[in-house]
């Protein structure tokens, strides 16, 4: 007898979604599902009835779509749902569902359906040509229902008995398998010869069972004229008739070709980077946990590359999101083409690369690869018209030396990498237990500094800016200090790490209006006209209403424009994501606009004078061996010229020595700042230095 279903036997269990969590994390379930007919998941309320359903195609639209992952990701599920779902309780009979599915879905079917209990809550997914499938085996249904049926489905059911092994088929198979459309029956034998040989194989051992064998569901293929290579999902089950006794077998056809398309497609997307083609974080984890095993049954290394793109936060400052994927892209390139077609190297997101070297003897093969990687990058890469010179710094960690489990192999070479970075970059290191005590370092500050505002742990400090000539105080520069209960942490400690939490809006908003503040007080007393100079990083320039938030902490501390002085690095200057707008409209204010770090970035020249900067910062690095080094002295000579000749005025940072000073004043640099003058200090002991200094000179000796 053929097995009847009833309803239950069709529910799927899956697991809902809430409508809360992020389109990102439902991708990542539903793009990596082992069970790779579930079309879609149900998304249910905090009663548990369902509230819509989210569909892996559309999913996948998504995520192939330029930036899709960045502009989607972390919005909320209820954004994408269906809102009205196929409901169907279980009470019903499998016709009354059928009846129901068939006059819901259309061809192609892009979504399943829910099953709820007699409440409305949510029970499990329903798939449609599950459904459709169980209604089309019972050939005794209404016909004109079933034909619908086979329509929306894409089914061809077919009947076949063994005394004659004649083959009976619906005109659905005609079109599936490439024959005349006249035939609706011929000896079993003919049908199977249109099938690819493996498949005839297959199809002569099921038709040659007896009937103890059980339902069976095979993937045939056929080689159609017109399209090519089509994917055939077959199902029979054998049976005896109960009228006649004779041995048959029923079931259906479908041609699968386009969802094993689309399950390629969707096992690229959780496997491979959109941008690079390199494998993704879910690839290389699972490459080096194979790796692993298999290193440990041969006794012989694995070594973990992680690598990132020096200053690659600037290309993307400077010259947009564009340059930044044409590098990454470059760069996959240039990894792959230095590496054994044995490595892996993945692509785990934004800058951030991974290699597996597997087979390893000695740490000599590991410094060959990590060279030739550093030598690759030594051309410069082709930006459009630009080409930029591009490093890389290479962290190195070695199963089983430095970890024996991948996350913390992961974290080993990430470590490592970092101190490549602070030994200069454009290099590469070994890990060590020491880089391990440095990482927990990082995550404290990071732990402490998003409460450091809360626990008002930060504090203002203030260095002097004095007039080269005459040593009278024209301006101070607010510096940001951190003192949490653990002691003092140095600002090039946790300045990068507010940039990287992104803290430095908050952050940079409560320094401007502290300093402001202060700048106010000082028009009251013996330093009025002294300015107040604050550095602002290239995130805070980009927020939408920073101009009319500067306007109102002016406004509120009463603080003229033209005393408040922003400073920022040369980088701005070639952004192109609204920083150099923002930076026009507080010319437009009358807040005056500093270049710090002059000459250590990418000058551009015109820049200058199109944003009517009014200031210059010459950076520390040329003034430190100023009158020891004939390259720094010709740098910082033409820097104040340049400055001069476009009516723009020079500060020079780090001056520590009289011979400095005066090198710097036969050049006519303006204003000088430094450890000669004062070390920054806090507000009541800046005031009372001015105090004591009011009109005094700088000094002649230290």
């Amino acid at each position: 007898m053929l097995t009847r279903k009833d309803l239950p036997d069709l529910l799927k269990p899956a697991e809902p979604l809430i409508a809360e969590v992020s389109v990102a994390d439902v991708a990542d379930r539903i793009l990596l599902s082992n069970n790779v007919k579930f079309l879609s998941l149900p998304v249910v309320d905090s009663g548990g009835k369902p509230a819509g359903m989210v569909s892996r195609y559309q999913l996948q639209d998504i995520f192939l779509q330029r930036y899709g992952r960045e502009l989607w990701g972390r919005r909320p599920v209820s954004e994408l749902m269906n809102t009205s779902p196929l409901l169907i309780p279980l009470s019903m009979s499998i016709e009354e569902a059928a009846s129901r599915v068939t006059a819901h879905v259309h061809y192609p079917i892009t979504e399943d359906f829910i099953f709820v209990d007699g409440e409305g809550r949510y029970q499990g997914i329903g798939i449609v040509l599950d459904l459709l499938e169980a209604m089309s085996e019972d050939l005794g249904r209404n016909r004109r229902a079933l034909m619908r049926a086979q329509r929306i489905a894409g089914l061809a059911s077919w009947e076949w008995s063994a005394e004659d092994t004649t083959l009976i088929w619906s005109s659905q198979l005609n079109d599936m398998l490439d024959i005349d459309q006249a035939l609706v029956e011929a000896p079993c034998s003919r049908i199977i010869q249109a099938f690819e040989p493996d498949s005839q194989i297959e199809l002569g051992a099921f038709f040659a069972a007896g009937i103890e064998r059980q339902p069976q569901t095979l993937e045939l293929h056929v080689q159609h004229r017109q399209t090519g290579l089509r994917f055939i999902e077959f199902h029979g089950e054998h049976f005896i008739d109960a009228d006649t006794g004779e041995h048959r077998a029923v079931g259906t056809l479908r041609d699968i070709t386009q969802r094993r398309l689309t399950e390629e497609r969707l096992a690229h997307l959780a496997n491979y980077d959109h941008l690079t083609g390199l494998p993704n974080r879910y690839l290389f984890q699972d490459r080096l946990k194979h790796a692993i095993a298999q290193a440990g049954r041969s006794g012989r290394l694995v070594a973990l590359l992680f690598l990132d793109i020096d200053r690659f936060k600037w290309i993307n400052d400077a010259l947009g999101h564009a340059a930044g994927d044409c590098l990454l892209k470059q760069v996959a390139q240039r990894l792959q083409g230095v590496l054994r077609s044995s490595d892996t190297v993945a692509r785990l997101g934004g800058d951030e690369f991974t290699i597996i070297l597997e087979n390893i003897d000695t740490n000599a093969q590991i410094q060959t690869v990590a060279e030739q990687i550093l030598r690759g990058f030594s051309e410069k890469f082709q930006l459009g018209e630009r080409g930029i010179a591009v490093s890389t710094s290479i962290g190195v960690a070695l199963y089983p030396n430095d970890a024996v489990d991948l996350d913390t192999l992961l974290k080993c070479a990430d470590a490592a990498m970092y101190r490549a970075k602070e030994q200069g970059r454009d290099g590469y290191h070994f890990y060590t237990a020491e880089l391990n005590r440095q990482a927990d370092r990082r995550f404290q500050l990071e732990h402490g500094l998003r409460s450091a505002m809360e626990r008002n742990e930060f504090t203002l400090y203030f260095q002097p800016q004095v007039h080269t000539d005459s040593g009278h105080l024209r301006g101070a520069e607010a510096l940001l200090r951190w003192h949490p209960a653990s002691g003092s942490v140095n600002p090039t400690e946790f300045i990068p790490l507010l940039e990287d939490l992104r803290l430095i809006i908050p952050v940079g908003r409560w320094v401007l209006e502290r300093a402001c503040a202060a700048a106010a007080q000082w028009q009251h007393g013996a330093l009025a006209g002294v300015r107040v100079a604050v550095n602002l990083s290239v995130h805070q320039l980009r927020q939408s209403d920073f101009v009319s938030m500067l306007q109102s902490i002016l406004f509120e501390t009463g603080l003229t424009p033209d005393l408040l002085e922003i400073e920022v690095t040369e980088s701005v200057l070639l952004d192109d994501r609204g920083g150099t707008a923002t930076l026009l409209a507080l010319n437009g204010l009358g807040v005056r606009v500093a270049i710090d770090d002059f000459g250590t970035g990418y000058s551009s020249l015109s820049y200058l004078k199109r944003l009517s900067v009014d200031a210059l910062k010459l950076d520390r690095t040329f003034v430190k061996d100023l009158t020891t080094d004939a390259d720094d002295d010709a740098i910082a000579s033409a820097v104040i010229s340049l400055a001069h000749a476009l009516a723009i005025t020079v500060t020079a940072e780090g001056v520590e020595t009289l011979s400095q000073k005066r090198f710097l004043q036969d050049r006519r640099c303006d204003h000088i700042q430094g450890y000669l003058i004062s070390r920054p200090m806090p507000e009541s002991a800046f005031l009372s230095w001015a105090q004591e200094r009011a009109g005094a000179l700088v000094p002649e000796v230290i």
